[in-house]
């Protein structure tokens, strides 16, 4: 059986590919089309806004 710490190389490793393999896909993407990248990125900055305005 393995320890904890093994167990969570492991998952870090695992993350680590998967997070890797994602970064070339999205890369990939984003060549094809920028503009669906762009609206992605305003999406999320919109309720940024709202919750900055909030704390003042």
């Amino acid at each position: 059986m393995k320890t904890k710490v093994e167990k969570r190389n492991q998952a870090r490793k695992q993350a680590e590919a998967i997070k890797a393999a994602r970064k070339s896909v999205r890369q990939a993407k984003g060549q094809q089309d920028n503009n669906s990248s762009a609206k992605k990125k305003g999406k999320s900055m919109v309720p940024q806004s709202k919750s900055r305005s909030k704390a003042r």
